[in-house]
């Protein structure tokens, strides 16, 4: 199989200041992608893998999301089961007068 058109790996330097760029600029991602000379997938595809944070060497965004997401579940259901008992115990004191 061979590829079509140049085949470019990009360091972490160029990721970096790319993705700087994105979020200074008001250009959007596919201009910014044809100046570079970059397809706009591969842009779009670094920005959801949080390689602006794993470049920079802070925590990946991914994780803390799926964290936050887990924890607002668990939040759910105590309350849920909060509800119940109230419930059950306000069913409870009615019928033991």
């Amino acid at each position: 199989m061979t590829r079509k058109g140049p085949y470019k790996r990009c360091n972490k330097e160029f990721i970096k200041e790319t993705l700087e760029l994105i979020k200074t600029s008001k250009k959007p991602v596919a201009a910014i992608a044809r100046d570079l000379g970059v397809h706009s997938s591969t842009l779009y595809g670094w920005i959801k893998r949080g390689w602006a944070d794993d470049v920079e060497g802070e925590t990946n965004g991914l994780e803390e999301s799926i964290k936050i997401k887990q924890l607002k579940r668990e939040l759910e259901d105590v309350k849920l089961e909060r509800d119940i008992l109230k419930k059950v115990v306000a069913i409870f004191s009615k019928q033991s007068r």
